[in-house]
């Protein structure tokens, strides 16, 4: 995930002036340090244009690969954690992690997500898991209307074609 951080001295001044951060395997100390950095070159670029003397605040104007949309003043210790959880999982998780409102119980690892091709296969490996129906049955037995019901017990969502089902 990349976030686009601006120096909003040289924002209220009409000057573009800010850094591309990639998240990825940063921690908090480090993206920081990144942001005072583009803050300071700010200043000595362009404190003499500048309506502000001081460049110490700074806003997210833009982001990439990002499981949903983030505020302009988002709390930079919330995306940090974003990327941890896109790391520990994947961003296609995620974002349906946010899409089912699931977000805090994925990130704190209380549930787990269950990636399905269709309602016909969540049913089956149901089915399989409970062992509650005889291999001798399964051709009398239709998946698909059992995984649509089922389903309306779990969160679920769809995501690039494929079902994806929250155990909490």
């Amino acid at each position: 995930m990349k976030i686009y951080v601006a120096d909003l001295a040289c924002y209220v001044s009409s000057i573009l002036h800010g850094v591309w951060i990639d998240l990825e395997n940063m921690d908090l100390d480090s993206v920081q340090e990144e942001i005072e950095e583009m803050l300071k070159e700010g200043h000595a670029k362009y404190s003499s244009e500048t309506l502000l003397e001081k460049h110490e605040e700074y806003a997210f104007h833009d982001y990439e690969d990002t499981p949903t949309k983030f505020e302009e003043y988002e709390k930079l210790e919330y995306l940090i954690d974003v990327q941890e959880t896109i790391d520990r999982f994947d961003v296609e998780s995620v974002e349906a992690s946010f899409d089912l409102g699931l977000y805090d119980e994925l990130r704190s690892n209380s549930g787990s997500f269950g990636v399905y091709e269709s309602e016909i296969e969540f049913a089956e490996n149901w089915i399989d898991g409970s062992g509650d129906l005889p291999k001798s049955y399964e051709r009398y037995f239709d998946f698909e209307q059992f995984g649509t019901d089922l389903l309306q017990d779990y969160s679920h969502t769809y995501v690039n074609d494929s079902l994806l089902v929250w155990y909490g």
